[in-house]
C-alpha cells in the first residue's frame, strides 16, 4: 500500500507541477530556475510542463494496471534522468538558481532511492 500511495503521489504531483506550468508558464519558469525573457522561450516551459503531464500520467497508468513493484521501481530510477537534465540544464544556464537545483537534485535522489527501495522489496515487506 505504501509504495502504491508513494507512487500515485508522485504521479499526481508530476501532474499539478505540468498544468501548472501551462497555466503560469513565466512563474514555473522561475521555479524551474531558468526565467524567460522572450515569448518564445515558453515553447520550452511548455515542453517541460508536457514532459511533467506525461510522466505523471505514467506512474497513474501503472499503478491502475496493478503492475509488478520491480516495474515502478525500474520506472522510478530511469525517470530519476528527467531532473538529472534538468540539474545539469540549469546549473549551466543560470546564475542564480540555488533553489532550483536543490529542487531538481533532492527529486533526482529521491526518485532513485525510492526506486532501489522499491527494487528491493523492502516497503513491501
Amino acid at each position: 500500500m505504501i509504495p502504491s500511495t508513494c507512487v500515485g503521489l508522485i504521479g499526481i504531483g508530476l501532474l499539478a507541477v505540468g498544468i501548472f506550468a501551462l497555466v503560469s508558464p513565466e512563474t514555473a519558469a522561475v521555479m524551474f530556475g531558468i526565467p524567460t525573457q522572450a515569448n518564445e522561450a515558453r515553447a520550452y516551459v511548455w515542453a517541460t510542463a508536457t514532459r511533467d503531464i506525461a510522466c505523471g500520467c505514467w506512474f497513474l497508468a501503472l499503478l491502475a494496471l496493478r503492475v509488478h513493484r520491480k516495474t515502478l521501481a525500474a520506472s522510478l530510477i530511469v525517470v530519476a534522468l528527467i531532473p538529472i537534465g534538468d540539474f545539469i540544464n540549469v546549473s549551466l544556464n543560470a546564475s542564480q538558481s540555488t533553489t532550483a537545483l536543490l529542487l531538481h537534485g533532492s527529486s533526482s535522489v529521491a526518485f532513485v532511492a525510492f526506486g532501489v527501495w522499491l527494487w528491493r522489496g523492502q516497503l513491501s515487506r
